[in-house]
């Protein structure tokens, strides 16, 4: 089964650049903040989540029309759903806990390429490292 609910943890979080431009506002209800499993890493312009140890904060959302929804944020975050490895990012689904307690299946974008030199986000929350590196807001 398809999860109903998604996960943003970067830049399509409110308040981000990326997110005012996306158009998805009407295709989306937030339902509370949260987090998934995982580790964080800043790519500079924007944020990788990895499997591995530690949690990854941010925003879970109802998809009121999924339709619409996923092909859109498909194509921000670089998937290919009849691809799902060739791209930069894959759709998984997972399990976010949020801040009420709650846990929700969710569908949540993985870093597909080598890290590099990126440097690992703490406490998993790119809204706290963007407003301690000046307000980068992607």
């Amino acid at each position: 089964m398809d999860p109903r609910h998604i996960f943003f943890y970067g830049t399509l979080m409110r308040g981000f650049a990326l997110r005012e431009r996306a158009g998805i506002e009407s295709w989306i209800r937030f339902a509370g903040c949260g987090a998934v499993r995982g580790a964080l890493f800043d790519l500079g312009p924007y944020p990788a989540l990895v499997a591995g140890p530690g949690t990854v904060r941010g925003e879970v959302y109802l998809c009121v029309d999924p339709g619409r929804l996923l092909p859109r944020a498909d194509a921000l975050e670089r998937f290919d759903p009849r691809r799902p490895r060739a791209g930069e990012y894959r759709r998984e689904s997972m399990t976010s806990r949020l801040d009420d307690g709650r846990t929700l299946p969710v569908w949540a974008y993985v870093y597909n390429r080598p890290l590099g030199a990126a440097a690992r986000v703490p406490a998993g929350d790119y809204r706290r490292r963007t407003a301690t590196a000046g307000g980068r807001a992607g």
